[in-house]
Order: C-alpha cells, then sequence, then structure tokens
C-alpha cells in the first residue's frame, strides 16, 4: 500500500466521529458506521464507509415499509489522497425487496470535511 493510501485511511479513522455526527444531524442515523477498505483489479486502494443496522431498522419501522424493504444500508464513497486538505464523502443509501424483487439504491448527500479547520461542508442537492 503507498504511502499516500495509508495516509488518506489513517484521516478517515480519525475523522469517524464528524462522519457520525454529520449521519445523525442529517438523516437520523444513529447507528455505527465501519469503515472497508477495497483494491481494484488495477490494485487501486478505495475505502467505505457503511451502517446497516440502523439504515434497515429505519426503513422497515412500519407494516408497509416491512412488506417493502427487506435490508437496507449505506455505503458511503470516500475520496481524496494523503496530500489533499479535504475528503469527500458520497452518502448513498441500497435496499433489497422482499419477493424476488431485486435491490436498489439512491444518492442522499455528499459532504465534505476540512483536514486542516475539521470544516464540514454538506450538500443535499445535486447543484
Amino acid at each position: 500500500m503507498k504511502e499516500s493510501e495509508k495516509k488518506f485511511i489513517e484521516a478517515i479513522k480519525a475523522n469517524m466521529g464528524t462522519v457520525s455526527k454529520v449521519l445523525r444531524e442529517h438523516l437520523g442515523i444513529t447507528g455505527e458506521p465501519f469503515m472497508t477498505v477495497r483494491k481494484n483489479r488495477y490494485g487501486e486502494v478505495y475505502v467505505y464507509i457503511e451502517e446497516d443496522k440502523e439504515t434497515t431498522r429505519q426503513l422497515t419501522a412500519t407494516p408497509l415499509l416491512r412488506q417493502m424493504f427487506k435490508k437496507a444500508g449505506l455505503c458511503i464513497r470516500c475520496w481524496g489522497d494523503g496530500g489533499d486538505t479535504e475528503i469527500l464523502f458520497a452518502v448513498n443509501v441500497y435496499y433489497d425487496h422482499y419477493y424476488n424483487a431485486g435491490s436498489n439504491g439512491v444518492e442522499l448527500m455528499k459532504f465534505s470535511i476540512n483536514l486542516a479547520t475539521g470544516e464540514v461542508r454538506v450538500r443535499k442537492d445535486r447543484k
């Protein structure tokens, strides 16, 4: 793993509390997000932050929703590199349907954390 990739992963780990705060304040998600690091077939590192227990609980909170959704989760793509002063996050929800109806998902929001100042900028639209 490259040194810049290690720095990027460490920066995300150091800011997981801020990520949790953004999810709680903007989406009402109080679960425990966890980080997953994957490599693509070219050896590039990708970092995802995931949460599934609280998201599933919320999307199955009523009888109607339980009929629609079998499981749900958040998948947050992270990008930047060890030299960047900002980490960017794209928050997506994915969900599995009952009765072999497949799965789907949608982007909910994007936000960034400035590593120098700790400032968080949240975007909920595509503008």
